[in-house]
């Protein structure tokens, strides 16, 4: 990305005062306490920094969003090993709400050859759909090989997600997004508990779970930004078989999936503010 569209969204981020505003107040109140909770003996004016590192890469997130700064990407782990697995076998593929995420989307559009689906709550179907939409025509994509969503909250999406690998396409999600279809006052809470920066939370362990159940590999991306904001996607896990590891779905999915945070954690202990999901931290923690 070219270093003056950088610096003039870092000088514009960098007046922003989270007092002056109720919106920006409300989101950075939110940002603090979590924060906070996981990093006790940070100081408050660290907090800010953070905060405005978090809205920039939000920021170079919506402006890299095209895909046209794919080929900027840099990769860290064995990336002909995860293209040839792509590009043979429909793979659940899981990554976080961290770096610029949404470029996994364009990489699978343009390095595989197999279609893929997108894992979306209901509100980010109902209100991105009309724009993805728009997107998918400029690029001029073959019917069969345009991404479709399933709905998450839906009570059949784990039925749609079993139907849509063997016919050919992979699945991509966040491990860290919503909880799922099984949730509400009367659903039997089947989240893992594990400690995370610290912290007692609860986390799905569905995505690795149907890996294990269809058979497919369970690959694990989690994208990030080095110093000069150039974006790296790191290949933190490929399972080509889940069946070898255990033989049991459930034993598994609970292994792999606290793994998987255990990364995340990695990443987080020295650079918070890549993580979006701070906003809503609260819905995992027990």
């Amino acid at each position: 990305m070219e270093k003056t569209l950088i610096k003039s969204i870092q000088e514009r981020i960098a007046h922003i005062r989270p007092w002056t505003s109720p919106l920006w107040h409300q989101r950075y109140v939110l940002f603090s306490a979590h924060l906070g909770l996981a990093f006790p003996q940070v100081t408050p004016q660290k907090h800010l920094e953070w905060f405005h590192r978090l809205l920039l890469n939000q920021q170079l997130m919506l402006a890299e969003e095209d895909g046209s700064y794919l080929h900027e990407i840099q990769w860290e782990g064995p990336l002909d090993e995860l293209l040839t697995v792509l590009n043979t076998r429909p793979s659940i593929i899981c990554t976080f709400h961290t770096g610029s995420y949404r470029l996994l989307n364009h990489f699978l559009l343009q390095h595989c050859t197999l279609p893929h689906s997108l894992l979306v709550s209901k509100e980010v179907d109902e209100s991105e759909r009309p724009d993805f939409g728009h997107k998918l025509q400029e690029m001029n994509l073959p019917a069969r090989s345009a991404p479709q969503t399933i709905v998450a909250d839906h009570p059949q999406s784990a039925l749609k997600i079993m139907r849509s690998l063997p016919a050919g396409r992979h699945l991509l999600a966040y491990l860290d997004g919503n909880i799922g279809a099984a949730h509400g006052p009367l659903a039997r809470d089947t989240r893992l508990e594990l400690r995370f920066l610290g912290l007692p939370i609860r986390v799905r362990v569905g995505l690795a779970y149907l890996a294990h159940r269809a058979g497919v590999p369970l690959i694990c991306i989690i994208a990030h930004r080095i110093s000069d904001q150039t974006n790296c996607m790191r290949i933190v896990r490929i399972i080509p078989d889940p069946k070898l590891l255990h033989s049991d779905p459930t034993d598994f999915a609970r292994h792999a999936t606290a793994d998987m945070y255990r990364n995340l954690e990695k990443l987080l202990v020295n650079e918070p503010w890549q993580w979006d999901m701070w906003f809503h931290f609260r819905e995992n923690l027990i």
